[in-house]
């Protein structure tokens, strides 16, 4: 999968996220882990700026390939306002509507449930 970035967005994503993790909001004690967002194992991941996110070691092991959905209705430290920051962020590098963004993060979240259910069987 080719990086579709550059260091000047990178610097963009340090700005908007500040020192702290995306997703439980805790303050980085270390370095930052990037998380793709969209899991690189899904069919439309990338390595596009917005696909993006710093994150703590213990919330990027947490999510694995999950969905983003998935991993906010799994994980009570990861709050709906943070969930919105994450959408927000995807949406401004993706030059997309934040309608756009919750659309596809829902139909993700819809179909993983289904490959879970039918695994299940």
């Amino acid at each position: 999968m080719p990086i579709e970035t550059d260091l000047q967005e990178f610097e963009v994503l340090f700005e908007l996220c500040g020192d702290r993790c995306a997703y439980c909001w805790d303050e980085f004690t270390g370095t930052p882990t990037l998380d793709h967002v969209i899991p690189i194992s899904h069919p439309n991941s990338t390595n596009h700026i917005s696909n993006f996110q710093l994150v703590c070691k213990t919330c990027n092991a947490g999510k694995r390939d999950k969905p983003l959905l998935a991993f906010y209705k799994d994980n009570p430290r990861f709050q709906k306002a943070n969930l919105d920051g994450v959408i927000k962020i995807y949406a401004y590098f993706a030059k997309k509507s934040i309608e756009e963004i919750e659309e596809m993060f829902q139909r993700d979240y819809e179909e993983w449930k289904k490959s879970k259910s039918v695994a299940s069987i």
